[in-house]
């Protein structure tokens, strides 16, 4: 499988992985159509949360399961973001 990433400040670590033949993609552009994703893991700053959730908005099943370690930001505003 893949490993979908969004962090703006790794951009050189990313570089890394990918050179390393890790599969690496992220983050995710608007647009950009993605494979079935089974479990999205959600670990940004919680003023992150808009930017790393709304491109995913219509793109996960029912059956995905969203994980999240944001402080603060409830399970309404992430449906939110992920419903658009």
């Amino acid at each position: 499988g893949e490993l979908f990433l969004y962090n703006r400040s790794m951009t050189d670590y990313l570089a890394t992985l990918r050179a390393q033949g890790v599969m690496v993609r992220g983050p995710k552009q608007p647009g950009e159509r993605s494979e079935q994703i089974d479990v999205l893991l959600v670990a940004v700053k919680p003023q992150e949360a808009a930017a790393a959730l709304i491109p995913w908005s219509g793109e996960l099943s029912r059956n995905t399961l969203v994980v999240s370690v944001m402080a603060g930001v409830t399970v309404a505003t992430i449906s939110r973001y992920l419903q658009g």
